[in-house]
């Protein structure tokens, strides 16, 4: 009864009570819901992150790692001049099956648009297979079919891969950060949750008493874990920024500098404290200023800048050139509030094209270019010394030099050339060589040894200059110096170089030579009557004459004038014969002499024949040895 009456009495307060708890489970179970939507989003966004954008991001940037190695190692083989080694070979399958697992993870990841990770996989395949002929051309075939074969063939396919990969490491690293911004979001609403929660967990604590701390804790302890896990995402997501080799930097609207990783300081050298709160024109040199201004305003639409190529300054005023892809950043309005800039320096990379072009202009100098393996044997020419030589590229590569040969030069002036090769590592002169139409011409010929690191020969590089000009230009020269204009007979001065010859031929012989003095009679009257012309005509009939009297050894010379020289060597050993015989080829130029001249003379627009009458007094002398001469 008592139990009862007190049920009664207190029927009210128990029936408010039970309400209260009634109350205060669906309340509690409400706000458990919204924290267990909570927690569950959260860890879901970082799932994600965990799963698809850092993965993705290191296999990218890995699968662009081994991509560069691949291609380094094969220009490094172009580059070395030598056949390409093994462990080449074995370094770049290890590249490939490294590219392989990261294409595989990439696929499995990616959020992205999955084409361009499919046509990443299709370029590979055939990168692949180009490179397996490249391999072949560095192996059998010349270094020039491997270089064009390079620049023309796999260099396109390797920029087309490397763009792929390029997006999906800048779509992995924004997409990343869309999950950092989002985590951190959730972060917020969810600390709203639960300030609201521990109100609610107040009155569920003043009501319910030691159930409602449990759950309590039990919340807490959850949230402490999945903030600890979105606290270490971050890090490592700031540790990926610190650590990469490209410059990563965010910036306004107003292109002024709001982040600045430790790449961003080795490329352009300014610290963090240095570029933060500054704006990016102190990066751009004078003449590109116009391009911030376009970048901006692209931006600002909402436009996005992929692989935009230019020139910055670093801090020491040095510049370099860079590759930058520049994204607008947007908030979850769709209001674009700043732009993330990832730029990579490939100065190193421009330098070497450069290098490669400049190369390959100087080949095509106007000088005739061939370049041998040790063996002497052709593997490449330029334009020039097919110019010079006749023989096609097709036509000299794979041939020995010798193909040049010309018959002018002996064995022991090849030997002491490549003796020269051997001792010095270069060799210069002029050498007569047969061109493809049968004419032989000299070259002037410079011969370089290349030699490799242990100063073993690798190549050979000639170059060739036609000199044909040139030797006839000094012939006309010499012919000036020692030979009569008009007669083309020789002068005082080679005259004077063959008696000596011909003194010292006697002494050794003891034969007698004879000289004998010119001067020829009514020649003055021809000029004057018909002029220069015809005592040209006459002049060159004279010299035929006297060429016709005397032996192809004996010498006829034109003193100048009317007067002329003959020289008579190999006469006899006595004095009288000696002198009888020169008195008798007198005589017989005398009479040579003496005959009529027909010339042809051009008198008033008309050419007419004129019959002139010309003696010579001869003067003679007989000599042996240069005492008799000089007595003489």
């Amino acid at each position: 009864m008592h139990l009862i009456s007190s049920f009664k009495t207190y029927r009210f307060l128990l029936f408010t009570i039970t309400i209260g708890y009634l109350v205060a489970l669906a309340a509690l179970g409400y706000v458990g819901a919204q924290i267990n939507q909570t927690i569950t989003e959260l860890g879901t966004q970082t799932g994600e992150l965990y799963s698809h954008p850092f993965q993705v991001n290191a296999a990218a940037r890995e699968a662009r790692l081994a991509v560069s190695r691949i291609r380094n190692e094969l220009l490094y083989a172009i580059a070395d001049h030598s056949k390409i080694h093994s462990d080449i070979v074995e370094h770049i399958s290890a590249f490939d099956d490294t590219l392989d697992r990261s294409l595989l993870t990439i696929e499995a990841n990616f959020l992205g648009d999955i084409t361009q990770v499919r046509t990443a996989r299709d370029l590979t395949q055939s990168w692949r297979s180009e490179r397996t002929q490249l391999i072949a051309l560095l192996i059998e075939g010349p270094r020039a079919d491997a270089e064009e074969f390079m620049m023309t063939r796999t260099a396109p396919i390797y920029e087309a891969l490397i763009s792929k990969l390029d997006y999906v490491v800048d779509f992995s690293a924004q997409k990343a950060k869309y999950f950092a911004e989002q985590a951190e979001q959730k972060s917020a609403s969810s600390l709203v949750h639960f300030q609201s929660l521990l109100l609610a967990l107040t009155l569920i604590v003043m009501a319910a008493g030691g159930v409602t701390v449990v759950v309590v804790l039990r919340a807490l302890r959850r949230r402490d874990q999945q903030l600890a896990k979105q606290h270490n995402a971050t890090r490592r997501f700031e540790a990926i920024v610190k650590s990469t080799d490209d410059a990563i930097i965010s910036k306004t609207l107003d292109g002024i500098i709001e982040s600045w990783n430790d790449g961003a300081e080795k490329i352009f050298g300014y610290s963090a404290q240095e570029a933060i709160g500054h704006p990016m024109q102190m990066l751009i040199p004078p003449d590109r200023y116009n391009e911030e201004p376009e970048i901006l305003a692209k931006l600002a639409r909402g436009e996005r800048v992929d692989h935009f190529e230019t020139v910055r300054c670093r801090k020491d005023g040095s510049l370099i050139n860079i590759s930058a892809t520049i994204s607008p950043i947007i908030d979850d309005a769709g209001k674009v509030i700043g732009a993330s800039k990832i730029a990579r320096d490939f100065t190193e990379h421009h330098r070497t094209e450069l290098e490669l072009r400049i190369a390959a202009a100087a080949f095509e100098a106007q000088e005739g270019i061939v370049v041998t393996n040790p063996q002497d044997v052709v593997m490449r020419v330029n334009q020039a010394f097919t110019k010079i030589t006749g023989y096609q590229a097709e036509e000299a590569i794979g041939s020995k030099m010798n193909f040049l040969k010309s018959g002018r030069h002996d064995e022991s002036f090849y030997n002491a050339m490549w003796q020269q090769l051997v001792r010095t590592c270069e060799w210069q002169g002029e050498i007569w060589n047969r061109c493809k139409n049968g004419e032989i011409h000299p070259h002037w010929v410079t011969i370089t040894s290349v030699r490799d690191s242990k100063e073993n020969v690798i190549n050979y590089v000639g170059t060739y200059m036609d000199i044909t000009d040139r030797k006839r230009i000094e012939d006309e020269i010499r012919q000036l110096a020692y030979h009569d204009p008009l007669t083309r007979l020789p002068n005082r001065r080679l005259l004077n170089d063959r008696l000596q010859q011909v003194m010292v031929a006697s002494v050794r012989s003891q034969n007698y030579a004879a000289l004998m003095f010119l001067d020829l009679d009514n020649f003055k009257p021809l000029n004057d009557i018909y002029g220069h012309d015809a005592g040209d005509l006459l002049l060159l009939e004279v010299t035929n004459r006297l060429k016709s009297c005397v032996r192809e050894m004996d010498t006829v010379a034109r003193f100048g004038g009317d007067e002329f020289v003959v020289m008579v060597s190999e006469l006899d050993t006595d004095k009288a014969n000696s002198t009888a015989q020169a008195q008798s080829i007198a005589d017989k130029i005398r009479a040579a002499l003496s005959a009529p001249y027909h010339l042809d003379i051009k008198l008033d627009h008309t050419v007419s024949v004129i019959e002139h009458h010309c003696t010579a007094s001869i003067g003679v002398t007989v000599f042996i040895g240069k005492q008799d001469a000089q007595d003489d």
